[in-house]
């Protein structure tokens, strides 16, 4: 069962999308094959400084072409409550958007870094991605041949073993493998964490360093190097930061 409010919303969206890849020339024809969508992601971000760190949302090759997010707040938000969608388009310098009710937001999923700043408001969005056929096509072929999904170039092929390494290790980095503080941080952690990090392969430490906000190009080694110079106390906040980003 979906809402009618939610069915016809996501009907409008839908028909917008369909609608750009109709139009000459949209983004350069990059949005000619778009075709069905993912299902829809509702995202609440309570008001405490709540945050989703700056990434590119499709950097596997995973067929998702195109972003389209739809706000449903009060249409009353202002600057001072936070939570502006920030993209930095490439070129120029950052552009801040407000969530207003009723405002939607779109850009190519492959391309675009952007970046949800602090929120001191609850802030609700209805989020999904418009999938490119010959690249979703490949995408699904390789991973039912291999057990890899995409394989965009900046990422390498990352593996569904090591996207559960990674899993796995975020876990144990945020003290939810039932060893950790839960939530808190402890001197005692850190060379376990830091002998973790250094374990995790090349994908898996790429998986884990988009999550955390380090360089996209860092590995094992610089994940294990970010660990060792942390105190309990920098634990303790980034367990908190990662849980304001609705990992927790």
């Amino acid at each position: 069962w979906m809402h009618p409010g939610l069915a016809r919303m996501l009907d409008a969206m839908d028909c917008l999308a369909m609608g750009l890849r109709e139009a000459p020339n949209s983004a350069d024809h990059r949005l000619d094959c778009l075709v069905e969508r993912s299902d829809a992601m509702l995202a609440v971000y309570p008001p405490s400084g709540a945050r989703f760190q700056a990434h590119v949302d499709n950097t596997a090759g995973d067929g998702r072409r195109l972003t389209l997010l739809a706000y449903l707040n009060d249409d009353d938000w202002v600057e001072a409550n936070g939570g502006a969608l920030r993209v930095f388009p490439p070129g120029s310098a950052p552009v801040d958007i407000l969530p207003l009710g009723g405002r939607a937001a779109l850009f190519l999923a492959d391309e675009m870094k952007h970046e949800v700043l602090p929120t001191y408001r609850p802030r609700y969005s209805c989020n999904v991605w418009y999938y490119d056929r010959p690249e979703r096509d490949r995408a699904l072929a390789q991973a039912k041949a291999t057990g890899r999904i995409g394989g965009g170039p900046d990422d390498g092929n990352i593996s569904l073993e090591e996207q559960a390494a990674a899993q796995a290790f975020l876990k144990k980095l945020l003290g939810k493998d039932g060893e950790g503080q839960n939530g808190g941080g402890s001197a005692e952690e850190l060379p376990v964490l830091v002998a973790a990090a250094a374990r995790l392969s090349q994908g898996a430490a790429k998986v884990v360093a988009q999550v955390v906000g380090a360089p996209r190009a860092a590995g094992p080694s610089d994940i294990a190097a970010i660990l060792s110079g942390m105190t309990a106390e920098t634990l303790h906040s980034l367990r908190q930061e990662l849980s304001l980003m609705g990992m927790g």
